[in-house]
């Protein structure tokens, strides 16, 4: 697959050398972005269990969450008809990540290819299930989370750690929950190479690599591209990530339809040493290493029938774990559209897998977001969204689970402006 990209990389790059390969125009940049705020109120679990204190202990029960980005992007046609672009996007508000992706592209009749900071083939291909008002909303919202986790780890920022055997995120305060995955996590903005085909016939494929699952510069890269090549032997740390996607669009009867699916696939650059770890594995192994070669795949559809789109979505991944920790979500969505006004209903649910002779379950969250939104014309929009969270844990005594288990109830209303 490496080849394929490689060999497609080289076909455009001879193409580009051709003779008369200059653009009549040089590419000039367009400015656009986005701009999507709320006021939020959480009633939530905030008393203390077994002694221990529930997720939601000492935090506020409102308050205002905003997103921005400022959009940079512009294309030219060369002589030789191939087209070339630049995509800028510029956090609009204080960040560690100054800029979110950036990447330049090349596109003909033989498709396009993407080379930077870009998400990959399987997410970009996903179709994923309706929210219940749109992206930046939601029980799976990959922007705003209200909700507290707590030690539970349906969240975003989860990560495969050998002392615990899965994924784990250190019952760090403030991180919130991620419940019914609507596309693949492995790589999001990391430094890669992507080919899309063209469409043929409703089809479209899509195949990525990313050398190292980093975005450059990174924490920890303080030199940037002079910080000398990548190492490879970290332990725990997953790379050579190639991702595959597919769609498909078309009409069937008074139906239209749209289905996608998706893989990941990373290789692990060095496992742990060999220990003694039972207390990670329920069969009570010894002697393990905890991890392996990470792999996700998701599978997605979505159908309009008049004003009516239902759409939904399954996702796994193993989070490259050897013992526990598998991670499946699975969120359904219908959405309702007539003039202005947009209504939707949405479920989602994470289930992930809890590693250790003292576990007596899993880690399982369900949520449902009721929302209406109305559009007041050229890319404005008002939100409002009444969400129901249920998030329960396996762990094994009352306190472990009272710092891991919430039930949440969040109303928000707010505003989303394209521009």
């Amino acid at each position: 697959m490496k080849k394929l990209l490689y060999g497609t990389t080289a076909l455009v790059a001879a193409g580009l050398l051709s003779s008369g390969a200059y653009a009549a125009d040089p590419i000039k940049l367009s400015v656009g972005g986005y701009f999507s705020g709320a006021f939020t109120y959480q009633d939530q679990d905030d008393g203390t269990v077994a002694g221990v204190a529930e997720p939601a202990a000492n935090t506020r029960s409102h308050g205002i969450v905003r997103e921005a980005e400022v959009i940079f992007s512009g294309s030219t046609t060369l002589d030789n008809g191939i087209k070339v672009g630049v995509n800028i996007q510029l956090e609009a508000q204080s960040s560690a990540d100054v800029i979110d992706e950036s990447y330049i592209w090349f596109e003909g009749s033989w498709g396009r290819i993407q080379l930077g900071a870009e998400d990959d083939a399987a997410y970009l291909l996903n179709v994923g299930a309706n929210k219940a008002t749109n992206f930046f909303f939601g029980v799976n919202s990959p922007v705003f989370s209200m909700v507290e986790c707590g030690t539970n780890n349906v969240s975003l920022f989860a990560v495969p750690t050998m002392a615990s055997g899965r994924p784990d995120t250190g019952g760090t305060a403030g991180i919130g929950c991620f419940v019914g995955a609507y596309s693949p996590l492995l790589t999001s903005d990391r430094e890669k190479i992507t080919y899309f085909t063209p469409k043929f016939g409703g089809f479209q494929f899509g195949l990525s690599y990313t050398p190292n699952n980093h975005e450059e510069p990174n924490v920890g890269d303080a030199g940037g591209t002079y910080a000398g090549a990548r190492g490879d032997a970290t332990t725990g740390t997953q790379g050579e990530v190639i991702s595959i996607g597919a769609n498909w669009s078309g009409k069937l009867a008074e139906l239209d339809i749209r289905v996608s699916a998706g893989y990941q696939s990373a290789d692990l650059e060095a496992n742990n040493t060999t220990t003694a770890i039972a207390a990670l594995d329920r069969a009570g192994g010894t002697g393990l290493n905890v991890f392996e070669d990470r792999d996700t795949w998701i599978v997605a559809g979505a159908a309009t029938w008049k004003q009516f789109t239902l759409g939904v979505s399954y996702y796994h991944d193993d989070y490259g774990l050897r013992l526990n920790g598998d991670r499946v979500d699975w969120t359904v969505g219908l959405t309702y559209k007539t003039g202005a006004w947009q209504f939707g209903i949405e479920y989602g649910n994470t289930e992930i897998e809890r590693g250790g002779a003292a576990t007596t379950g899993d880690d399982e969250a369900e949520a449902w977001a009721l929302g209406v939104s109305y559009s007041l014309g050229a890319g404005v929009s008002l939100q409002a969204e009444l969400q129901f969270w249920d998030i329960d844990s396996g762990a094994a005594t009352a306190a472990l689970r009272g710092a891991a288990q919430n039930d949440a109830t969040v109303f928000l209303i707010g505003t989303t402006i394209f521009f």
